[in-house]
């Protein structure tokens, strides 16, 4: 599990609000930002 402390700034507006999803992140000027799921691992 990994925690994630730290914190999401849009990288069109700058701004650091957003609507927090499952996996996506929608700043307060409309620009969407996914997360990545899982880490592809080699095994």
């Amino acid at each position: 599990m990994s925690e994630i402390n730290e914190l999401y700034v849009c990288e069109v507006c700058g701004q650091s609000e957003y609507l927090e999803g499952e996996h996506t992140i929608i700043c307060i000027c409309g620009h969407i930002q996914t997360l990545p799921d899982d880490i592809p691992s080699s095994d």
